[in-house]
């Protein structure tokens, strides 16, 4: 099963991506956390130290892939589940640091490892509601990444968008 978690800046959505893993995940299966951040400052630093805090505990591994979706060196088994954080990097990651694909072939490779797994989160930022006016290079990354959550949520199973801690389902049922 495949779920898209979108919602801006502190609306509930990590912590309910967890929620959603652990739900998600079978018997022995294990939990993983993608992790897509490149940090580039001491601020990136703090809040990816608030991430590993707010998962400790929870019995996720953490992958560090910026790129691609890449399995552990023993693969993901059919009933490991990966929360991958956050679909808005990764998309910044392959526009701007050298990555170079496209929305498709992003959307492709992740319902393609989809495949082995008992469960895939994918958490995006919502990017999209409010009413400002962005440079061009700004415009074109949100164009694209509204372009992408098109792509991943026709495929997936669960759409839901947080605001408050509230989440709002588009596509399939919040079993939480």
């Amino acid at each position: 099963m495949t779920v898209l978690l979108a919602g801006g800046s502190s609306s509930g959505k990590s912590m309910a991506a967890q929620r959603m893993a652990v739900f998600l995940r079978k018997g022995e299966g294990r939990l993983f956390y993608a992790a897509t951040m490149i940090p580039g400052d001491e601020e990136d630093h703090q809040r990816i130290r608030r991430h590993l805090e707010a998962r400790e505990g929870w019995g996720f591994h953490t992958l560090e892939t910026p790129f691609a979706l890449t399995p552990p060196p023993d693969g993901f088994g059919p009933q490991d589940v990966v929360l991958l954080d956050s679909v808005t990097l990764l998309l910044c990651n392959h526009l701007y640091d050298g990555g170079g694909w496209e929305e498709q072939r992003l959307a492709d490779h992740l319902f393609e490892r989809e495949k082995g797994l008992g469960g895939l989160v994918l958490v995006s930022d919502d990017t999209f509601s409010d009413a400002l006016r962005y440079p061009d290079s700004v415009e074109q990354y949100r164009r694209r990444l509204g372009k992408l959550h098109q792509l991943l949520a026709e495929k997936a199973q669960l759409v839901v968008r947080f605001r408050a801690g509230l989440p709002e389902v588009y596509k399939g049922r919040w079993p939480l």
